[in-house]
């Protein structure tokens, strides 16, 4: 994995997600984020 083991909280917010849209946005930033922590925060938008 790019970032190595991952919290069960990201987890369980990923996988509560149902829109194809947001989960490839999800998908997009995953491969373009410089970090986990970088990541975290476009969750954190994306969620709110």
């Amino acid at each position: 994995m790019r970032f190595g083991q991952i919290s069960s909280e990201i987890e369980e917010i990923i996988g509560k997600m149902t829109n194809p849209t947001i989960l490839e946005e999800l998908l997009k930033l995953a491969a373009t984020a410089h970090s986990l922590a970088e990541f975290k925060q476009s969750l954190a938008k994306i969620q709110s």
